[in-house]
């Protein structure tokens, strides 16, 4: 395993087993509601009912019982502390949520975002002399949000740089008509990034010797391999044209009329170009250069799908594709590990886990595929596998290490049952528990006084490292509701905050059936 944190999960389980048995007295009365102290070791703040004063204080209940059970909470050692309480929903249902107490608004700071400061390479790739190498690409424009039907279109395009890596020929097209001197500028910045230079090693490079597995090779002779590209396919070719949107087309791994019959992924060239565009939406990332973590992550993002690909549907068949949120939420967190270990010094506000705050995201289904390509995108909850999914799964690799990838790829399950198959293989103790833990991020916790289990700790991706991720550095930016909702979705969090609290903290709090209550003290 690669994190930096590397640790056995905390089972919060196991903990309150001890509570249960304790409070049995013989009969059939139930044991009384109770917390338990849910953090160990280094920088843990709990200690029975008190918070020590430093580190992070943790203390969870999770109802197993039929029905809402009344929480009696006292805790002491309180001087002007932020204390949360985070209600996980850790199964695949909705829960009624009974009216709590109110607490008082918070008013955020505004974020100003920040330029990008991290070196980028100033001399040219290699990779950019190339023999001259055209073809005919197909590539999906439009879809009928009706009926679900894609339109497709054809470019004349021209092979503008490659490198060998592992094996594979990973090229870059433009499509000729695209090829314009803003194209050109940015295309030389892209291949620099992407492939290497002298001077800076390549992002490619890294993100193919850190990923589990090959984009293609041998798969079993079935009924369902018929028309799959031949085995020996070794060019990974990354196409820069119009499109409608940057896109992986899995059509493009057969044999097929419609299809290009290749190892391929699409990425909209737009705004790189500038052809037929206003200026306005026109994108010179010399001059923009905070965009480039995103273009970039873009493209490991696709490739991530490719790479799902082959391991998954190839070797087994298509029974064995990742569930629609699944599949988005590794793809966008492998993107973001890999560039932030190359871009460490972006703003933690500029970050993706950032989005998961944004407009309440967090009380959104871990698992709803509100908002596919071809539906409303505007609805509440759409596209949550890029907030809630991207941030969960990110919390999992700084916990477990990237390694985690590996075991999704072998996992059976594929949606929260191979997330528990992955943990379990990577040391934890399943979804539940690390779900919950996923949770404490709503406190905003200091990540240089995380106890193990908790946070996004610093994780190591070949010889980089994505950073820790500091919620302190951004609880001024974001504020909860001062009140919960009459429901708690299936796979969500609903925080409630109360900030400059001192002496004792009484409260009696009602915990729905299947839900668990962690109270975090910082």
């Amino acid at each position: 395993m690669d994190s930096f944190n590397t640790v056995k999960a905390l089972s919060l389980y196991g903990l309150l087993s001890a509570i249960s048995l304790a409070g049995c007295g013989g009969g059939n009365t139930p044991p009384a509601a109770s917390l338990a102290v849910a953090c160990s070791g280094a920088n843990c703040g709990a200690e029975s009912t008190r918070y020590t004063g430093s580190g992070l204080g943790v203390w969870a209940y999770k109802n197993d019982t039929a029905t809402t059970t009344s929480l009696p909470i006292s805790l002491t050692g309180l001087k002007d502390n932020k204390v949360t309480l985070v209600f996980s929903n850790t199964k695949d249902k909705a829960q009624v949520m009974p009216r709590q107490f109110s607490v008082n608004p918070f008013s955020p700071t505004k974020f100003i975002p920040t330029p990008l400061t991290d070196p980028i390479p100033i001399d040219a790739s290699d990779a950019l002399l190339v023999p001259q190498e055209s073809r005919i690409w197909k590539v999906p424009v439009a879809i009928d949000t009706q009926k679900g039907n894609i339109t497709q279109q054809e470019f004349p395009s021209t092979l503008r740089s490659q490198i060998t890596l592992a094996g594979f020929n990973y090229k870059i097209w433009v499509a000729d008509q695209e090829w314009t001197p803003l194209m050109q500028k940015n295309h030389a910045r892209i291949a620099a990034l992407l492939f290497g230079t002298p001077t800076y090693p390549g992002i490619l490079k890294q993100y193919v010797a850190n990923y589990p597995t090959p984009p293609w090779g041998n798969y079993p002779n079935t009924a369902n391999s018929i028309d799959l590209l031949p085995s020996e396919a070794r060019d990974v070719n990354i196409l820069f044209s119009p499109s409608m949107g940057d896109l992986f087309n899995s059509e493009n791994m057969y044999k097929r009329p419609e299809s290009n019959a290749s190892l391929m992924v699409y990425i909209s060239s737009t705004w790189l170009s500038c052809f037929q565009q206003p200026a306005e939406q026109c994108l010179d990332l010399d001059e923009y250069q905070a965009m480039l973590p995103i273009l970039l992550g873009s493209v490991v993002h696709e490739l991530t799908h490719l790479n799902h690909f082959y391991p998954r549907v190839a070797q087994h068949d298509e029974s064995r594709k990742f569930d629609r949120w699944l599949e988005e939420s590794i793809a966008s967190s492998h993107d973001y590990i890999v560039l932030m270990s190359r871009f460490p010094n972006r703003s933690t506000a500029d970050q993706e886990p950032a989005h998961w705050f944004k407009s309440q995201y967090y009380a959104c289904s871990l698992t709803t595929n509100v908002g596919e390509i071809g539906t409303d995108i505007h609805q509440k909850c759409s596209q949550n596998y890029y907030k809630s999914g991207q941030a969960f799964l990110i919390f999992l690799v700084h916990q477990y290490g990237t390694g985690i990838y590996r075991e999704l790829l072998k996992a059976k399950g594929t949606g929260i049952d191979a997330v528990d198959e992955a943990i379990r293989a990577s040391g934890g103790t399943g979804f539940e528990d690390a779900f919950r833990r996923w949770g404490s991020m709503l406190a905003f916790p200091d990540a240089k006084a995380l106890p193990a289990g908790y946070g996004y700790p610093g994780v190591k991706v070949g010889d980089y490292t994505s950073p820790a991720w500091n919620g302190a550095d951004i609880a001024k930016y974001f504020s909860f509701p001062t009140t919960l909702p009459d429901a708690i979705a299936p796979y969500s969090h609903l925080p409630l905050v109360e900030h400059n609290q001192t002496g004792q903290y009484v409260r009696d709090v009602k915990v729905p059936p299947g839900v668990t209550l962690s109270i975090y003290i910082q």
